[in-house]
């Protein structure tokens, strides 16, 4: 199940339109019914303290070829954000957890 985090610094405004976009984006793609989107209010800044304002949009999934896939997409989309990936090495149902 992939999950696209959206770190930003206005989850009410802006975090919602990238929201939207992102889910137009990956709508061509099939997997939005699994499709996990995240906004996580931030304000990120650099390690020397000084503040950038830059919102950025982190993919996760434990399938490497469905991480290209969504990068690609957002790329050819030119959604105009830095964005990172990690694959993950497994992920567990709340029902395989005793849910």
């Amino acid at each position: 199940m992939p999950n696209i985090e959206i770190y930003h610094q206005d989850p009410d405004k802006g975090a919602k339109a990238i929201k939207k976009s992102i889910e137009d984006i990956l709508n061509p793609l099939g997997i939005l019914p699994e499709a996990i989107t995240t906004i996580i209010p931030c304000k990120p800044e650099s390690c020397s303290g000084s503040h950038i304002w830059t919102p950025y949009i982190r993919v996760c999934d434990t399938d490497a070829e469905r991480i290209k896939k969504i990068i690609l997409a957002l790329k050819e989309s030119k959604i105009s954000m830095d964005v990172e990936w990690l694959q993950l090495s497994g992920f567990a149902s709340k029902e395989e957890m005793g849910g």
